[in-house]
């Protein structure tokens, strides 16, 4: 599936009243420390505390659109469990969450509050995965990816799409990258409303999975 504007057009619109539209709040001592005006997107007040929320809630109600009675499982450490956990809540529907042992007491409670089942299993996000995976086979339901979605991706893209419209004359969006959803879905938003944006990907020293990827021509 190749993402069109047409499509964060309608994740926007799916999304409408389900996720906060989050401030986009001035830094004076960022702005100070590098000569210009600098904002910072508050992601961290959306309604599980991520832009994670953004995406579970565009692929999930894709998926009622198309059956209603759509049963979910996902893998997680935390913040795409709280965003799955709280708009399958919403939307009536039965999610399954694995999580690594080890995750933050705080979001396993978040998301068994939610009204998700929360399965702990494994000491690391790739332990919770094949586990998902493994459920996902066995009971015949649909896998939620925390990133490498189509509409996951433009879920994401509202945050770019928001920042377009509260800062206007904005020249530089940086942006944290893991697993390269939100990336992808601002380079999306920016090159379909504002291609003079530029984006700017940071990735850990750790964990360089993009530069690793771009050597090597293919996801790494």
């Amino acid at each position: 599936m190749t993402l069109t504007q047409a499509d964060l057009e309608r994740a926007r619109d799916r999304l409408r009243g389900a996720v906060r539209e989050t401030p986009c709040a001035t830094s004076f001592a960022l702005g100070r420390r590098h000569g210009g005006e600098v904002r910072l997107k508050l992601e961290n007040v959306q309604v599980t505390g991520s832009f994670k929320a953004r995406g579970a809630g565009n692929l999930l109600r894709r998926l009622v659109e198309i059956d209603p009675d759509v049963r979910v499982v996902a893998a997680s450490a935390g913040n795409h469990a709280q965003g799955v956990a709280l708009h399958a809540g919403s939307l009536g529907l039965s999610a399954k969450i694995v999580m690594p042992v080890n995750a933050p007491v705080v979001k396993v409670s978040a998301t068994r509050a939610a009204g998700a089942e929360a399965v702990l299993f494994g000491t690391s996000y790739d332990e919770a995965y094949e586990e998902a995976k493994r459920i996902e086979e066995e009971e015949g339901a649909t896998f939620i990816h925390p990133f490498d979605d189509p509409y996951v991706i433009a879920g994401q893209a509202t945050v770019a799409m928001e920042i377009l419209a509260q800062f206007p004359e904005v020249r530089r969006i940086v942006v944290p990258v893991g697993g390269a959803g939100l990336l992808a879905g601002t380079v999306l938003a920016v090159k379909s409303y504002a291609p003079h944006v530029e984006v700017v990907a940071v990735e850990s020293l750790a964990a360089p999975s993009l530069s690793a990827s771009l050597e090597a021509g293919a996801p790494t």
